[in-house]
């Protein structure tokens, strides 16, 4: 008996149940039946293979300024940290607050091209949610500009003692909720699904659609572009120190980008472990991305005028030698 225990065996085996699980939920009698039925295993899988401090639930998104998303079969958010508002605790009518949002997922039995252009709008209601900004206090030391907090998923708070003034357009990328599509099956060729993604993609602001788009009979589309691979070397110069030198001299290629941001190309691949992709993907978003402060989500809590506040009544504090008077003096 093998004592070693197989990781990549145990991962093709959970795309192989889902394969199997997305083909059982076709025996559902409507359509949002055979949608339930699909998207609870991939839900009970993302659990599974996830940190722990990532909840993985359905509903809606919203932000601190009115807006709402359209209903999304996955969403994945900070578990320990995001207030969650359920109506009546149903899974279907909760709430989750955009600033606690990691990623959110369409799940399609089969895709097709009106299929994939819905979940490109229900992806979009989630994207155009806008988070609220917590600033520093101090500001922008040559604009005057508030410069907003930070901070990792999963974490109270950033480091307050480094504060980036001018962060890299790249970073951006990592601020983002991050939108996929899962399908059992595409009713398009893979040459036709990345055509209608691109096409889709261009009529839709690049901000807004979806990172990724993953089939489990084995395609995988997403973001990139064209260039040379890079190569690092260390060094220790004469004084002792060590350096990193980045040189972009490597083969010509294919790079994967996070969104249509900072990508040039459209790519699409057969892949035989879709779902492990997928996974991997979702967890460098946890890892690698970052969100408001820990304070925008006081903004859900707060009352949005002062006439549900209330009529504040105040008295002077007593002191010790208040109570050396009669009760009947007390109270005049």
């Amino acid at each position: 008996m093998d004592t070693s225990f197989d990781l990549d065996a145990f991962i093709r085996r959970i795309g192989k149940r889902l394969v199997e699980k997305f083909a059982d939920a076709k025996a559902g009698t409507t359509p949002s039946a055979v949608g339930s039925a699909a998207e609870q295993p991939v839900r009970d899988q993302l659990e599974q293979l996830l940190p722990r401090g990532v909840g993985v639930g359905e509903g809606f998104v919203i932000d601190s300024y009115g807006g709402t998303s359209r209903q999304q079969d996955v969403v994945l958010y900070e578990r320990d940290i995001c207030p969650v508002f359920s109506i009546n605790l149903t899974p279907q009518t909760t709430y989750y607050p955009c600033e606690g949002v990691i990623a959110v997922g369409e799940i399609k039995s089969r895709l097709d091209r009106e299929s994939l252009e819905d979940s490109f709008k229900k992806v979009a209601s989630v994207k155009a949610l806008r988070r609220h900004t917590v600033a520093h206090f101090m500001p922008h030391p040559e604009t005057g500009a508030p410069i907003p907090r930070k901070r990792n998923y999963l974490s109270l708070g950033g480091d307050e003692s480094i504060i980036s003034l001018d962060p890299p357009p790249g970073d951006k990328e990592n601020e983002q909720i991050l939108g996929f599509v899962l399908a059992g099956e595409s009713r398009m060729s893979r040459e036709s699904l990345v055509e209608r993604f691109s096409l889709l993609s261009a009529a839709t602001d690049k901000s807004l659609v979806p990172n990724l788009v993953v089939t489990l009979d084995g395609c995988f589309v997403r973001w990139g572009k064209i260039g040379k691979g890079e190569r690092k070397e260390v060094r220790k110069s004469p004084d002792g120190t060590y350096g990193v030198s980045v040189y972009k001299d490597g083969q010509e290629g294919w790079q994967s980008s996070w969104s249509a941001a900072m990508a040039t190309h459209v790519g699409g691949s057969e892949e035989a472990e879709t779902f492990r992709l997928l996974v991997r993907w979702v967890r460098q978003a946890v890892e690698q991305g970052r969100t408001s402060h820990i304070g925008s989500f006081d903004r859900y809590l707060e009352a949005k005028s002062t006439s549900e506040m209330g009529t504040v009544y105040c008295l002077p504090k007593l002191k010790p030698s208040d109570f050396a008077r009669s009760p009947r003096d007390r109270l005049g």
